[in-house]
């Protein structure tokens, strides 16, 4: 019943939404190749024959300024008119309806593995037992005889049964195994820290989609909205690097209005563990906490592409084995097992991790846990596949709403969604650069008027990744200390690391432009002036000028002779915007294209200096999907401007 009028409540929503915007003047439903420059705060100009390709608008005091302009921040609507026609949530809520054909047989009961087999049917399991990121080791097959189970004195567990020759049942299981006492005795103060990441997942997306578990944690755990994060990085690895290890992995290179910044540490990380870092679980661990690091995808948190992510065991419970043997395209990867552990028995990979999360915070009673657990796949792909998980985390969180009251809980995502036809729109561009975060208090601190009006007045400012990780070094070194009077009052500062950014639970650094808080220029969320002009000439100049570096850097790669030259496909239509146009020592120039013969979509930033073109961008990530193009070559940035010579529809 709940779910019919979940329904209901959703679908009545969007079509009234699209009620009020058609009388708007906003057509939403026409093509992205026939709309016309819609009226907005920055007013629709076109201009032709810019003398030496530059908006000769000029501004009489704009000089005085130095740095970034006036970092103004969107105010997103989650259900714009522009991005209605990519919305469904009606269709992705009936995807629930699933007929199971695989019966799982095999369980556990008080940590014995048990399975329901017939009298004709040979059974047995083993432990998978981690290695490395990329490597898993296998037990010895243990047989089950009638009617007893086995105590698996391992996390993951894989079970087979046969009738004679034939293999009968094959499945997978997670069931944490609780260690041993560690030498460290933590505070008994101490609360339980769970960072939950939902990869893909906008602030918009998380309102629009997840919106009964937004608010169930806002009524029942009074828990914060932070409207205005911004991403730092491309993609999850990068990002992760700085709410997780404090460190930067793009260079911050010259933009428009501010200097080289310095290198970035992307190729270094990737070489090494993460754990030679300055990794935020193991501030958690001197301070005695117990662990469960847990991704649903078997490249887990830092080791995509080809990296070599943690390289020994980060927590008490990591669970990539699992992974690495349930999922496609892995070393050790089976399609029968793989379809039984999910499309023949109706289930996604989030429900394991919602299970094992479940089963975690539960475990180690008198010892304070800190977790990290990352839902890959949800969102990663479809802007509306995340609707049908909105009840299985609300009823996650409502049944561990007791562990809730002693925990801080940080949820949030890595970046927005990547690919689709939202990105055709500016909304969904900005949307990319604006991942969700809700954090919310232990009931004890819940009191503390003081640190909740800060934690209100932080969530109105421009913050990136980096202020996650100062947050979550906060918790690990002094939460144990906080009361209902504690002061929460300065700057957050360490003696032993330099932090890249402020706790949210204080005061924030200043000034939070995007130079200041260390967000390439192409990342930036900071709204400034920009006109759509038309310029064919510079539009094309600075398309062949930006397809010239992508053919150059995969040139200079070993995959040269694999990926077919690009070039400019003038024909394919594009997009030229100029941002602060009234100040011509700051104009910065924004085109969107495509290329040949992948029809690649891109974008990129260039401006004018001394008569000449010169690129922002250094990199160019494609806008729409492109595995299937590119999978002649590895997993690695390269991927998104290769267009395999040998590709076939």
């Amino acid at each position: 019943m709940f779910k019919f009028v979940y329904l209901a409540l959703i679908t009545f929503s969007f079509l009234a939404f699209i009620f009020l915007n058609l009388d708007s003047g906003t057509n939403w439903l026409v093509p992205n190749g026939q709309r016309k420059i819609a009226s907005t705060k920055f007013f629709g100009v076109v201009i032709n024959g810019l003398e030496n390709k530059r908006t000769e608008i000029r501004n009489n005091t704009a000089s005085a300024k130095k740095g970034d302009p006036q970092c103004i921040l969107p105010q997103l609507d989650p259900w714009d008119a522009k991005i209605l026609r990519y919305l469904s949530p009606a269709s992705d809520l009936n995807k629930n309806k699933c007929e199971p054909t695989f019966k799982v047989r095999s369980y556990f009961e008080n940590g014995i593995l048990y399975v329901n087999r017939s009298m004709d049917e040979d059974c047995a399991f083993r432990c998978v037992e981690y290695v490395s990121d990329h490597v898993v080791e296998f037990g010895k097959w243990a047989i089950f005889s009638n009617g007893t189970g086995h105590k698996a004195e391992c996390d993951v567990s894989e079970i087979e049964c046969f009738i004679g020759s034939d293999k009968s049942y094959h499945y997978a299981h997670v069931n944490l195994v609780e260690k041993p006492k560690t030498s460290i005795k933590p505070h008994s103060q101490a609360h339980d820290v769970y960072v939950i990441i939902v990869d893909s997942i906008s602030a918009s997306s998380f309102q629009r989609a997840l919106s009964a578990t937004k608010n169930y944690l806002e009524s029942d755990h009074s828990a914060i909205f932070f409207p205005h994060l911004n991403r730092v990085a491309l993609n999850s690895r990068p990002n992760g690097y700085a709410f997780l290890l404090n460190e930067r992995s793009d260079d911050l290179p010259e933009s428009p209005w501010n200097p080289f910044k310095g290198q970035g540490k992307d190729e270094e990380i990737c070489k090494t563990s993460v754990l030679n870092y300055d990794y935020i679980g193991k501030d958690f661990q001197k301070a005695g906490y117990r662990t469960l690091v847990d991704t649903d995808w078997f490249l887990g948190l830092f080791e995509y592409p080809d990296c070599v992510g943690f390289g020994r065991i980060p927590a008490d419970h990591y669970l990539q084995p699992y992974q690495h043997i349930v999922d496609y395209y892995t070393d050790y990867s089976n399609t029968n097992l793989t379809e039984n552990v999910y499309q023949n028995s109706c289930r996604e990979s989030h429900h394991r991790s919602i299970e094992t999360l479940k089963q975690f915070v539960n475990m180690y009673k008198d010892e304070p846990k800190f977790l990290i657990s990352a839902f890959a796949r949800l969102g990663h792909d479809d802007i509306n596949n995340v609707f049908h998980g909105d009840q299985d985390f609300l009823n996650m969180f409502m049944e561990i709403s007791d562990k809730l009251k002693n925990a801080f809980l940080i949820l949030m995502s890595d970046h927005g969604l990547r690919f689709g036809g939202i990105k055709d729109t500016d909304i969904g561009l900005m949307e990319e650069n604006n991942p969700a975060l809700m954090i919310s208090l232990p009931l004890a601190l819940r009191q503390n008027q003081k640190l909740v009006s800060k934690l209100k007045e932080n969530s109105k400012q421009h913050l990136s990744h980096y202020d996650i990780y100062a947050t979550l070094l906060d918790i690990a070194q002094n939460n144990h200390k906080w009361t209902k009077e504690s002061e929460f009052m300065g700057i957050y500062n360490v003696s032993d690391r330099s932090l890249q950014g402020s706790s949210l639970l204080r005061d924030l650094k200043w000034p939070r432009d995007c130079f200041s808080l260390q967000i390439p220029f192409d990342y930036c969320l900071c709204q400034y002036e920009k006109r759509e002009i038309r310029n064919d000439s510079l539009a094309i100049e600075m398309g062949k000028l930006m397809v010239e570096k992508m053919n150059l850097d995969i040139k200079n790669s070993n995959y040269s002779e694999k990926c077919t030259v690009l070039s400019f496909d003038e024909a394919g239509g594009f997009e030229l915007e100029v941002l602060e146009p009234n100040d011509d020592k700051r104009a910065a120039y924004l085109l969107t294209f495509k290329v040949r013969p992948s029809g690649g979509k891109y974008k990129g930033y260039a401006r004018i200096m001394n008569s000449k073109l010169k690129l922002v961008s250094e990199t160019f990530p494609r806008m729409d999907s492109y595995a299937k193009q590119a999978a002649c070559i590895p997993r690695e940035f390269l991927q998104n401007y290769c267009f395999c010579a040998d590709y076939k529809e």
